[in-house]
């Protein structure tokens, strides 16, 4: 499933616009001026991260009303991340089941699931530092050879 389009002014304040892909009929969304209230559906765990999401992108003007269900459910998902860390303790990597064998605790692997969706929303809306930077490598020169 493809991402859906970004507005102009976020691929502005990000750097990565391009005039060669500008649309005729751009889809628009005007920014926010404030934090809005966070839903109910959150549960108390999540309810600091989605605030913190988007005082983050209301600084620097990329919070709009588009991204509040992504925001939502990234809150959600950091609730069960912080669930799922509280259940596992030094000596619960693994449980026995009553057939007699060895299995990861579901909680770890809740917990890993929840930190990639966390990490993939972070890294889509720039929210991590490896995100918000662009890394580039020199260009290699075409006639050297790579084993001289």
């Amino acid at each position: 499933m493809a991402n859906p389009a970004k507005p102009k002014h976020v691929k502005e304040a990000q750097g990565t616009l391009r005039k060669c892909r500008e649309t005729d009929n751009p889809v628009t969304f005007e920014p926010l001026s404030e934090v809005p209230s966070v839903p109910e559906t959150i549960p108390e765990q999540g309810r600091d991260y989605f605030r913190y999401c988007c005082e983050l992108l209301l600084s620097i003007g990329l919070l709009t009303a588009a991204f509040i269900p992504d925001i939502t459910r990234a809150a959600i998902w950091y609730a069960i991340m912080v669930r799922a860390a509280a259940h596992i303790s030094e000596d619960d990597y693994f449980q026995k089941t009553q057939a007699g064998y060895t299995a990861i605790n579901a909680h770890l692997t809740t917990l890993e699931k929840a930190t990639k969706f966390l990490n993939e929303f972070e890294g889509k809306y720039g929210l991590n530092l490896v995100s918000s930077q662009k890394l580039s490598m020199p260009n290699k020169k075409k006639n050297e050879d790579d084993f001289d």
